[in-house]
């Protein structure tokens, strides 16, 4: 008797070309977007970076009676960049209106070992963070330029 065979793949040719396919795709994948990967990593340090500042200033507060670290003191509504000096000209994508500099270097090295600067280029005498004192005494803190369109900022 002889044996009739149909055409086609069998289970495990179709499952291996499968897993081929999904290896290649994951490769292209990464290889394609690295820009993407590279901005949601300082993304992650910048969310960090601002939660360490808006703890270090609330506990400044808590040891000094409530008083505002820095200089100069921070006016309800405005909007602050971040530095280790006051003076000089300041710019912030993130708020148009922070064109002011604030000094948290009273925060070094009691609360912060130093002030944290964005890592797409931010210097101690510009950090590309911003502060900003809201009504009731909310501080406000965040990012001047995160990448892939991300807003980071924390408010407590």
């Amino acid at each position: 008797m002889k044996k009739h065979q149909h055409g086609g793949f069998t289970l495990v040719e179709l499952l291996v070309v499968v897993g081929i396919i999904a290896i290649i795709a994951s490769v292209v994948f990464v290889t394609l977007e690295p820009a993407r990967r590279f901005g949601d990593a300082r993304n992650s340090a910048r969310w960090s970076e601002v939660v360490s500042v808006l703890n270090a200033v609330i506990k400044y507060q808590v040891d000094n009676n409530g008083a505002w670290p820095g200089s100069p003191t921070p006016v309800q509504g405005t909007t602050y960049v971040i530095a280790n000096i006051s003076t000089g000209a300041a710019t912030c994508t993130a708020s148009s209106s922070a064109t002011t500099k604030l000094d948290l270097s009273a925060l070094i090295p009691q609360y912060l070992a130093e002030l944290p600067t964005d890592p797409s280029g931010g210097t101690a005498a510009e950090t590309e963070y911003y502060f900003e004192r809201l009504q009731g005494g909310i501080i406000h803190i965040g990012a001047c330029q995160p990448d892939n369109s991300a807003t980071i900022s924390v408010a407590r």
